[in-house]
Parts: structure tokens; C-alpha cells; sequence
């Protein structure tokens, strides 16, 4: 069997996931599935938990190193309350302040989460409130389209991987 790069670091990784080039290229994955599918929120989840962990991955297990990364970024920082929110079943206000509430919205709606859909109009999208306000800078909206901010996080993460790229 070939030995991977990250074995010859020592780090065991997950199955066949050994190194953040090896993580990214799933998230890329899972960022394709997003877009295909908008309204499949297990893959939402799975995303977004992923990329609230590739800091670590990059900083090689440094925790204080990965929370300063994401401390430094808006959009690193809404990752971390979303997929934080999402393993303890709702977003803790007292830790985390990037997001409100997320929802659905018939795109072709366009009222927001709570607006009824429209009878054979659209596909179903998932939205994000964001209260962060550069994060809501970045978007020129405090509602965000899970797909387009899905989309920005992997730019933003393969950006720090690979600044060259």
C-alpha cells in the first residue's frame, strides 16, 4: 500500500483524508453536491461541519492557531456558529454572533424564509440570516443563500491553503 503524505507527518487522518489538500478536494465535493442540490440540508450539515475543521487541518492540530484564523475571519467565524449551532441543535448567542436564523425559501419567492411558496414555482434553497456585519458586507444582504455562501467558504479556504492558487 501507498504511504500518503500525511502518514509520513504521522497523521493518521480519516480513512483515505490525510492532508488539507486531501480535506479540501472533499469539501469541493461537497460544495458540487450543494449546488446541485439546494434543498438537501444533510449535505449543508456535512459541509459546513467539514469546513469549520479545515483550519485545524491546516494549522496542523494547533487549536490556538486554528481559532485565530477563524477569529480573523468573517466568514471562517459564520462557519463556526453554523456548524457549532448544528451539533448542539441551536446556535448559542452567548458564543457566537454571526448568525440569526436559517430557513427556507422558494427562490422564485424571493419574500424571505417564512413567505409561503408559490404553487410550481422554483426549488427550495436554504438561507442563513447573518448578523455579522461584515459578513453581511461581503453578500451587500443579511440573507444568504446557503449554495452562495457554501461558495465563498470553500474560496475563502482554499485561499489560505494555497494563497497562490
Amino acid at each position: 500500500m501507498a504511504e500518503h503524505e500525511g502518514q509520513k507527518r504521522g497523521n493518521q487522518g480519516f480513512l483515505s483524508l490525510n492532508t488539507p489538500r486531501e480535506l479540501l478536494h472533499k469539501l469541493e465535493g461537497d460544495l458540487l453536491q450543494i449546488q446541485r442540490t439546494p434543498q438537501d440540508r444533510n449535505v449543508a450539515f456535512n459541509f459546513f461541519i467539514t469546513a469549520n475543521h479545515f483550519p485545524e487541518w491546516l494549522c496542523q492540530g494547533d487549536a490556538k492557531a486554528a481559532a485565530k484564523l477563524r477569529r480573523g475571519d468573517p466568514l471562517l467565524r459564520l462557519c463556526e456558529h453554523l456548524a457549532s449551532g448544528a451539533k448542539h441543535f441551536a446556535p448559542d448567542p452567548r458564543r457566537h454572533t454571526s448568525s440569526k436564523a436559517t430557513g427556507r425559501l422558494w427562490i422564485s419567492t424571493g419574500k424571505g424564509p417564512d413567505a409561503p411558496p408559490l404553487p410550481g414555482t422554483g426549488m427550495e434553497h436554504w438561507f442563513v440570516q447573518v448578523a455579522d456585519e461584515e459578513v453581511s458586507k461581503i453578500f451587500q444582504s443579511d440573507w444568504v443563500e446557503v449554495s452562495k455562501l457554501a461558495a465563498a467558504t470553500f474560496d475563502r479556504l482554499k485561499n489560505l491553503s494555497d494563497p497562490n492558487a
